[in-house]
């Protein structure tokens, strides 16, 4: 179980991506998407995913994700960006 500090560190980087930014994800270490921050859970986040893009999707065959999946991510796999910078 997650310690108080560990829940308020993944609750104010939740409160950043709601501020109109998306945030960078990455997948089996090959995949990289972008995507709006959807709901926010005490242990993961859930994206509405909106693109693919960066690194090649090579071993990425047991499952397709589309623009507009819902996906559920450990908070150590989401990177925020502002892509508006």
């Amino acid at each position: 179980m997650a310690n108080i500090a560990d829940l308020r560190e993944l609750f104010l980087r939740a409160l950043q991506c709601l501020d109109g930014n998306y945030v960078k994800f990455y997948l089996y270490s090959n995949v990289e998407a972008t995507g709006r921050l959807a709901a926010i859970h005490p242990r993961e986040f859930y994206i509405l995913v909106n693109e693919f893009g960066g690194n090649v999707i090579s071993h990425f065959s047991s499952v397709v994700l589309r623009p507009s999946d819902f996906i559920s991510l450990q908070a150590d796999m989401i990177r925020t960006e502002d892509l508006n910078a």
